[in-house]
């Protein structure tokens, strides 16, 4: 696989479903390309991402001299070896490699073939040739047609052809290439030629052995380089044939160049075989988390870490974060080399794994590292702010507030549960303004207690509480009386009032103390209606002028409730009446009523019985006239009768009228009797019932006149109306009242 699909399964493992981190890092270490000669141009294509290269370029050796077989001749000159590191500029994205070729060996007179790279052939040979100078390795920076080598390894000259003689002589060498020149050519002896020079970019051919004096061999071409290495000398022939000669001179090696952007340049000469490798440094990184071991539940917190390699910072590289397998964010280093980027925690409290990767990239390796996260609940304030007080049995608006601890944020949607006493409870959910509230009824007797508000937190808060005194009140009450509303002496009286709280709750339990004039009084415990009731087995009130008597009910209060108290007047039954014998006016004078109970106002059993009137005289005649009132009690009664033995008045006579009138509290009845009536000494039959009247001259008599009057009946035994005279006779009233 290569390194950049590795590092993308690595980036994409980090992000995906489960984590899949790097493993541990390697050492650093190249991946390089060896180029070796095909007698041409190649190109390396760099790497996105590689900023420099290191680049080891050699160049090709000098080829050998030829001989007669023994193997006397000079061997070539090795190439070179450069190496450096190069930086890769913006934009520059290829390189061209030369890979210079071995120079040919010299074949008996033939000269050695050139190789590629700049190299030049060896001079022929009288009889032996000299061998081929090595092509130049070089990397080279091309924009269109132009081409800048900035590495280059210089190869070796060609070895010179050996002498035909029985002793050689050594030839002139060719000179070695400069930075801004070629090698100077080999200057020959007496018979001999020189070599050619070098040029930039070619080395100088080898001279050619001269015919004229056979026995001098070729000189060696020259490697090729920057600048190409001079070509060697033939061989001059001494004046002793065959006995002594010289050997072509060896070709000059081209030279080595370091270009822009290259440094820690070195060269030398090598034995190696012509190549050039191009690397580039796979770092190992170490990534240090640099941001907060802890965050909140459900709030965002901001991840850092920063990524190294040896060379320093890596920059734009991708760092993916994971907490607890589950929330990831992804961020891009800085030229500091550090990543920011945010998650979102929603586990509950604990310590999590936060894991941190990189996938790597083409110079770099990729790396992981893991920390321990505490993911942790937010702190919280309650503060109460309800009431404070409240009355016994009535509910109370308790409340608090609900805030982060820090900055005081109201905390919205939590249920806050109420304690009052470690007994009565209500719980609230807090509004946007983090305010919860319920109603709580107090169920202890008056007096303070301890009133406790508790969250108990959740998956994302901790849990707070308040406490606070709260003070129990008694509950107002209230009576009412509903008893009986009416009272009667001797008889029972049933006393009842309702107790109740001031919303008008029933009170039951409670004990009621039910007060009739002042005087009596009975004692009863309210239901579970709130009603106490009682009664006085007989009632003994006096009568007063409005005929009423007080009610009362009292409750004392306790240590839940307040005390409370009613009254109420009763009407007191009381009986009235009257009774006289005869009243009016006759003959110009006044009769005053005789004889006259007056009136008969009492609440108890009485008689009123005045004396008799034995006579009444002028301007009437009466006699034998009595009345009375009589009054009862269980069951009450006032009963007034009259009597008139004999009356005479003009031409009316009565004998014997007697009227009574009785009244209960459910009857109300009158009767008259009369012995005899005569008018102008005529009898006349007389009928009984009410308001009879009978006609006479110029008046009238009404027989049983009967007038109702409050709560009872007035009955007129006669009512005698003439010119002057205006009579009753026999009168009874009685009446019964608060029934």
């Amino acid at each position: 696989m290569s390194r950049a699909r590795l590092a993308m399964a690595l980036t994409v493992g980090l992000v995906g479903a489960s984590v899949v981190f790097a493993p541990s890092a390697v050492a650093d270490h190249y991946v390089s390309k060896t180029f070796h000669p095909t007698g041409g141009e190649q190109t390396y294509t760099i790497p996105a991402g590689v900023k420099k290269l290191h680049v080891v370029a050699i160049g090709g050796r000098g080829g050998k001299g030829a001989d007669g077989g023994d193997d006397s001749a000079p061997s070539g000159r090795p190439g070179h070896r450069a190496e450096a590191d190069l930086a890769v500029s913006a934009g520059v994205t290829q390189l061209v490699v030369g890979v210079g070729q071995n120079g040919g060996n010299g074949n008996g007179a033939t000269g050695g073939d050139p190789g590629y790279g700049g190299g030049a052939s060896g001079g022929f040979g009288t009889p032996f040739a000299g061998g081929a100078g090595g092509g130049a390795s070089d990397v080279r920076i091309c924009s269109g047609q132009s081409c800048d080598k900035v590495i280059v390894a210089p190869g070796g000259g060609g070895g010179g052809g050996r002498c035909f003689a029985i002793g050689c002589l050594s030839g002139n060498d060719g000179g070695n290439g400069g930075d801004n020149n070629g090698g100077a050519p080999g200057i020959p002896g007496p018979g001999g030629f020189p070599g050619f020079p070098g040029i930039f970019g070619l080395a100088g051919v080898g001279a050619p052995g001269n015919p004229a004096t056979a026995g001098g061999g070729g000189g060696g071409g020259g490697g090729g380089g920057w600048y190409g290495g001079g070509g060697g000398a033939s061989g001059a022939q001494a004046p002793t044939p065959l006995i002594v000669a010289v050997d072509g001179g060896d070709g000059g090696h081209g030279s080595a160049r370091a270009g822009a952007g290259v440094s820690n340049f070195s060269a030398g000469e090598t034995a190696d075989e012509p190549s050039v490798t191009i690397s580039y440094l796979v770092e190992s990184t170490t990534i240090t988390y640099t941001g907060p071991t802890s965050g909140f539940t459900g709030d965002p917190v901001t991840l850092s870490a920063r990524l190294t390699a040896a060379s320093g910072p890596v920059p734009n590289a991708s760092l993916v974060f994971r907490l607890n397998a589950n929330e990831t964010c992804v961020g891009t280093t800085n030229a500091d080399g550090r990543a920011t980027c945010s998650i979102t925690p929603a586990e509950s409290a604990g310590n999590y794994p936060l894991a941190i990767g990189y996938g790597g990239d083409v110079t770099h390796q990729p790396s992981s590292t893991e920390v321990q996260f505490a993911v942790t609940r937010k702190p919280t304030t309650l503060t109460y702010t309800g009431a404070l007080t409240g009355d016994f049995h009535d509910p109370a608006t308790v409340s608090a507030r609900l805030t982060l601890t820090s900055p005081g944020t109201p905390v919205a949607s939590q249920p806050v549960t109420f304690k009052l006493n470690n007994t009565e409870t209500c719980t609230g959910t807090t509004n946007a303004d983090g305010v919860a509230s319920c109603a709580l009824t107090p169920g202890e007797p008056a007096g303070t207690y301890q009133l406790t508000a508790t969250f108990d937190g959740s998956k994302a808060l901790l849990p707070s509480a308040a406490t606070t005194d709260f003070a129990v009140t008694k509950e107002e009450t209230s009576l009412t009386y509903t008893g009986a509303t009416t009272a009667a002496n001797a008889e029972p009286a049933r006393l009842a009032a309702t107790l109740t709280e001031d919303d008008a709750t029933p009170i039951a339990g409670r004990s009621i103390q039910l007060t009739l004039g002042g005087t009596q009084s009975c004692v009863d415990t309210t239901d579970a209606a709130g009603l106490a009731e009682c009664t006085i087995t007989s009632t003994d009130q006096p009568l007063n002028a409005a005929a009423t008597v007080s009610a009362t009910a009292t409750f004392t209060g306790d240590q839940f409730y307040e005390p409370s108290n009613t009254s109420a007047t009763l009407g007191l039954r009381h009986m009235t009446g009257r009774g006289f014998g005869l009243s009016g006016k006759a003959a110009g004078l006044t009769v005053a009523p005789t004889p006259d109970t007056g009136e008969v106002r009492t609440a108890r059993a009485t008689t009123t019985a005045p004396p008799c009137a034995a006579t009444v005289s002028a301007p009437v005649g009466a006699w034998a006239l009595c009345t009375s009132v009589t009054t009862t009690l269980a069951p009450g009664t006032s009963t007034a009768r009259t009597s008139v033995a004999e009356l005479g008045i003009s031409l009316v006579a009565l004998r014997d009228v007697v009227a009574t009138s009785r009244s209960t509290c459910g009857t109300t009845t009158g009767n008259v009797t009369i012995g005899t009536l005569t008018v102008a000494g005529v009898p006349v039959a007389v009928t009984t019932a009410p308001n009879t009247t009978i006609s006479l001259p110029g008046g009238k008599i009404v027989i049983n006149e009967q007038v109702p009057v409050p709560g009872g009946l007035k009955v007129n035994g006669a009512h005698i109306t003439l010119p002057g005279v205006d009579l009753v006779v026999s009168s009874a009233t009685s009446a019964i009242h608060n029934c």
